[in-house]
């Protein structure tokens, strides 16, 4: 259920993107590393829902139904959410760190987080 709503969303808000012309990264939405150390926290969040073309968000969507439905069902709804949620901030803080000169969107950072818990879960089984 989590998992398709977060595609739903994500689906969304792209095609958003697309109909308004919105441009994450210079518009406001986009991981920009320098603004988020600047106080503007948000934008971990908001780049995580923001793709750059379509075979990018795609791909994403692809990972993330894939994966996710899985992570959903072996570990439930609200633990999937809060793997998502902390594998989105996980990433977004890497990369505002470890990357400070690249501006980012996407959630590749909060899929990977799925696929890490999709393969503890694995050598647990």
């Amino acid at each position: 259920m989590l998992t398709r709503l977060l595609v739903a969303v994500n689906v969304i808000v792209y095609l958003w993107e697309q109909l308004t012309g919105f441009n994450a990264l210079e518009m406001g939405g986009g991981l920009i590393p320098s603004y988020v150390l600047a106080g503007q926290w948000w934008r971990i969040f908001t780049a995580a829902f923001l793709h750059a073309d379509l075979m990018h968000i795609a791909f994403n969507m692809f990972a993330l139904y894939q994966v996710g439905t899985f992570v959903e069902m072996i570990y439930g709804t609200p633990r999937m959410a809060i793997i998502y949620t902390i594998a989105m901030v996980g990433g977004g803080l890497a990369v505002t760190y470890f990357a400070p000169d690249i501006p980012t969107i996407g959630a590749s950072g909060a899929v990977f987080g799925l696929f890490g818990a999709f393969a503890v879960a694995g050598l647990r089984l």
